[in-house]
């Protein structure tokens, strides 16, 4: 494995990890969410929200991509869960990092949805960086370069 690493706050490090064919690869993230809060994740996170394509939606998950181009993208599955309160506690994992075209525009969407920014929205020379915790409690850095 060949790990880099690429440091736009002080407080967060974003890590690319490239995997060859013949190691391991990442299947899928899956993200928990209380019974009943489905539709909203899939709002959020979809076009209304993050912008995200779901492609495959059931009663209790939803997988969504980056786009409708999904041969060699990683998915996010949101998986309803209930009543064990262990996979729904808060803390700073998973830490989810979206780039995103339209920051200015993203970040009052996001906020009018639930989100609530956790800390302040970053202004470096090479680009803009906020990191946010989800209605669902799952942290979101968003970033768009400059």
């Amino acid at each position: 494995n060949r790990i880099q690493y690429k440091k736009y706050r002080s407080t967060h490090i974003y890590i690319y990890i490239q995997f060859s064919s013949d190691m391991s690869s990442l299947r899928q993230i899956v993200l928990f969410v209380r019974r009943g809060m489905l539709n909203n994740a899939i709002e959020f996170y979809g076009a209304s929200g993050i912008g995200l394509t779901p492609l495959s939606v059931t009663e209790t998950t939803a997988k969504l991509y980056s786009s409708s181009a999904v041969s060699n993208e990683t998915p996010i599955l949101i998986k309803e869960i209930d009543g064990n309160e262990a996979f729904l506690a808060t803390g700073y994992g998973p830490f989810l990092n979206f780039e995103v075209e339209d920051f200015d525009m993203k970040i009052p969407t996001l906020i009018s949805m639930g989100a609530q920014l956790d800390g302040k929205i970053e202004y470096t020379p090479v680009a803009k960086v906020a990191s946010l915790r989800s209605p669902h409690g799952h942290m979101i850095g968003l970033l768009e370069k400059i």
